[in-house]
């Protein structure tokens, strides 16, 4: 199967945002690129800070749905809850997903 390449004037609808040194910011990754606005990386886990997460990493034991919605409804974003998807087809136009989630790990 081939892959189509992107017309060269593509621009992506979120920025990336890079993780840096803190491979265990993914989430927080994903939700700054959500809010934009110019918040930062920083800004966001200063955010998840005052909402009960430790400084460094792992963040796994204090991330879910609960604080990824109270996070992003800081910035003005309603999250809605967890449902799972069988399909690409089965995804809403903004989702942010987990694959091969395995909740005995």
């Amino acid at each position: 199967m081939a892959t189509a390449l992107a017309p060269s004037n593509f621009r992506p609808h979120f920025k990336r945002v890079v993780a840096g040194e803190d491979r265990h910011a993914d989430v927080y990754c994903v939700i700054t690129s959500l809010v934009g606005n110019g918040k930062t990386l920083d800004d966001i886990r200063k955010q998840a800070e005052t909402l009960g997460v430790p400084k460094t990493g792992p963040y796994y034991p204090y991330i879910d749905g609960d604080l990824i919605a109270k996070i992003l409804a800081a910035y003005g974003l309603v999250a809605t809850v967890w449902k799972e998807s069988k399909d690409f087809k089965d995804l809403p136009d903004v989702a942010i997903a987990m694959v091969d989630y395995d909740a005995d790990w």
